[in-house]
């Protein structure tokens, strides 16, 4: 996998370390055209390079929990790719049923919810209702919570 993502974040930074490093420089006119040459050079050439494990992560999949587990399976026949799903617990569901469309009524997957939601659920996120059921009008709803978490 290419480490050039990370490396785009910290290029202001790096830019200007390497900016005040030609400065202190006594051959400054020399310096002000190799230095940038090869470590350009060098931060281009290794993120070309491929990167292997040299040994596998040690990450552990498990599976959901059993309620979801099962409804996701049970329920993915009669889904069509049409059909808006609504659920306070994206995991499994989205994940078993790839083609249907998961709506996450705590905004953590959606930006209007995210930054217009009416109600908070401390630790969760923001919940609408009005725009969970009048704009996304979901076809199935489906509540671990329920309301009582809601302040």
């Amino acid at each position: 996998m290419p480490y050039y993502r990370l490396l785009a974040v910290f290029a202001p930074l790096l830019g200007v370390l390497l900016g005040i490093a030609v400065d202190c420089l006594p051959i400054r006119r020399l310096a002000a055209v190799a230095v940038p040459i090869v470590v350009c050079s060098f931060f281009f050439l290794h993120s070309w390079t491929t990167h292997s494990w040299t040994t596998p992560p040690d990450a552990k999949v498990a599976e959901a929990e059993p309620c979801w587990q099962t409804l996701s399976e049970k329920m993915k026949p009669a889904l069509l790719p049409s059909d808006v799903v609504a659920l306070d617990v994206v995991g499994v569901f989205p994940y078993k049923n790839p083609g249907v469309y998961v709506h996450d009524t705590l905004g953590l997957t959606d930006r209007h919810l995210a930054h217009n939601g009416s109600m908070y659920v401390p630790q969760m996120g923001k919940m609408d209702h009005a725009y969970t059921y009048y704009k996304m009008r979901p076809d199935v709803i489906l509540r671990q919570f329920g309301l009582r978490t809601v302040r």
